[in-house]
């Protein structure tokens, strides 16, 4: 419910005066990208490839994604016969290499690059070299599928793809390609978003900080609420900006959004994961999944995979699992999908603000309530 524009100083007064213009605000100017800090507070290198030859291979398909999904119960969901089909999953974030292959056998509905307004997601000679490397990486984590290479939980889903973050750009204009994305997500249907993005402080000084992490007052958070309020699960990395309280970034802090920490493959709070609680007193993440040396897709080259950390790596093996809840449940709405979620996770009698309601468990959360449409079964 808002409009960006070049206004000359004399017209923001003008505007200002509309009836209709509830408030004027500057489009603020990122300080760093919102993908994170390329460093943990320990020395991690966060959102990019790590050279990783020890990790256990895993069974066919899964190979090395085997152990990040094991922890979280999804091949249990697989064999049951649920891959995310029939349900519509968009994915946010700087752009995808559609021609990798983990895709090679993904269904694609839909995609728009909101940065340069056209329908093509994947790097074109306009983009900054690497602009898709993120998105690939968090697509593949949510849903690829390379047998013995790697498999993500919602592989079998049909997907959107969004374009909103410009590593090229200072101009914070992705706050507002993040809600076009939101907008275009709820007319095309889409059951499930994931965006391993997080916003915090901006050059002209002004931060989305606390007391201002409220749930209601970032652009974002606010388009979150109202996307959830037409049914769509929002699924949002927590941040990378741990481990003190009150390191949350937005859109994390929304009321209705599913924020995603990270612990490694035992369990442990990884220290750059992002913590609440929010400035009004929520409980913040919501639920954790690995997100450290987590496989995913190196957008490098088209056959080329490797280890990554950071919350933008727990998101989307979150993300995927609600996908599968999804399909397992077309009777639940995006509140109970994201309460399932919490309440079965494994700190959910304890919940806090480091782990929120702990690492998620898809079976458990499957079976929190019966099947009543067990496969296959025709519409």
């Amino acid at each position: 419910n808002g409009v960006s524009a070049d206004l000359a100083a004399e017209a923001v007064a003008a505007v200002r005066a509309l009836p209709f213009v509830r408030d004027v605000r500057p489009v603020a100017r990122s300080e760093r990208q919102s993908v994170g800090p390329a460093f943990a507070p320990d020395g991690t290198p966060l959102g990019q490839t790590l050279a990783d030859r020890t990790l256990p291979r895993g069974p066919y398909p899964y190979g090395p994604s085997y152990g990040q999904l094991q922890e979280i119960q999804v091949p249990a969901v697989h064999a049951l016969g649920y891959t995310g089909n029939r349900v519509r999953m968009m994915m946010l974030d700087t752009g995808f290499r559609k021609d990798h292959q983990a895709f090679s056998s993904t269904r694609i509905l839909r995609e728009r690059d909101f940065i340069f307004h056209d329908g093509n997601t994947q790097d074109e000679p306009i983009d900054v070299p690497g602009q898709q490397f993120h998105g690939t990486g968090t697509w593949a984590t949510n849903g690829g599928y390379a047998p013995g290479h790697i498999v993500g939980p919602a592989y079998g889903a049909e997907f959107v793809l969004a374009k909103t973050e410009d590593l090229a750009s200072e101009t914070q204009v992705e706050e507002d390609n993040y809600v076009a994305a939101l907008e275009w997500a709820d007319s095309l249907g889409v059951r499930v978003t994931g965006a391993s993005l997080s916003y915090t402080c901006f050059d002209n000084g002004f931060c989305y900080d606390y007391p201002l992490k409220d749930g209601d007052t970032p652009v974002i958070s606010r388009a979150i609420d109202i996307a959830s309020a037409r049914g769509i699960l929002c699924v949002n990395s927590a941040g990378n900006y741990g481990s003190a309280p009150m390191s949350l970034g937005t859109p994390a802090d929304a009321d209705s959004v599913l924020s995603v920490g990270a612990v490694d493959s035992l369990n442990a709070i990884a220290s750059f994961s992002s913590r609440g609680p929010s400035d009004d007193g929520r409980t913040k993440p919501e639920v954790v999944a690995r997100g450290v040396r987590t496989w995913w897709a190196d957008a490098n080259a088209v056959d080329t995979y490797g280890s990554a950390s950071g919350t933008s790596l727990s998101c989307p093996l979150v993300s995927g699992a609600a996908v599968l809840l999804a399909g397992a449940h077309p009777e639940w709405s995006n509140m109970q999908i994201r309460a399932a979620l919490m309440n079965t996770a494994d700190k959910h009698t304890t919940p806090g603000n480091d782990y929120g309601w702990g690492r998620i468990d898809a079976l458990a959360a499957m079976n929190s309530a019966p099947v009543l449409y067990p496969l296959p079964f025709d519409l």
